[in-house]
């Protein structure tokens, strides 16, 4: 089974944190993550979120920048079955909620957008793909299938991006990530593959 190729090029990476304060001193995710890919010549922003206000403020500047240049967007957030969440407000963003915003960015890019979800059980952001609504919310979409500590986290987001300055297509930089770590730590699908899974 083919899906059609990712052929856009990417000039940055916008960085969506919901993290509380605290875990951002402590943990460094995004900064280490927005300095590493500063040193690989990487274009980046980091945009802090405190409340489900900001997150949404912060996609919608991300829209607007979509009309100018070509990013991957990358959230660091807490997370679970149904969504992402803020400590700091103990709310919730569904996967529901992200649908609206990301799928005017991916209307954008063309269909191109990719998504990388480093939260706790992120690959349950499939969810945000409804196969009732033609209009898709991201190409592909990159999470972890774990609760991953903040060390692996650091890894597998460092691991992705280095392999895409590579050249290395995606399945395949997956398939290096699970390998390195010896178990299958880290998951990636294209919506045309979600579709196909549910025929």
């Amino acid at each position: 089974m083919s899906f059609r190729a990712l052929s856009r090029e990417f000039d940055e990476v916008i960085i969506i944190d919901l993290l509380p304060a605290n875990e951002r001193r402590d943990w460094r995710l995004s900064e280490d993550l927005r300095d590493w890919l500063a040193d690989q010549g990487v274009e980046q922003f980091h945009l802090s979120c405190y409340t489900k206000d900001h997150v949404f403020q912060a996609l919608e500047w991300a829209i607007t920048r979509a009309a100018t240049t070509s990013f991957i967007l990358h959230f660091t957030a807490h997370g679970n079955v149904s969504g992402i969440g803020l400590k700091a407000t103990n709310e919730l963003i569904t996967w529901d909620e992200l649908r609206s915003p990301l799928k005017r960015l991916n209307s954008t890019f063309g269909g191109d957008l990719l998504v990388n979800m480093t939260a706790c059980q992120g690959f349950n952001a499939v969810d945000i793909q409804k196969l009732e609504d033609p209009d898709e919310p991201f190409y592909g979409l990159i999470g972890p299938t774990c609760s991953p500590a903040p060390e692996l986290a650091r890894r597998m987001s460092q691991a992705f991006y280095r392999g895409l300055l590579d050249g290395t297509d995606i399945p395949k930089i997956i398939q290096d990530i699970n390998a390195s770590e010896g178990v299958n730590v880290i998951w990636s699908r294209t919506h045309q593959h979600i579709r196909n899974l549910s025929l």
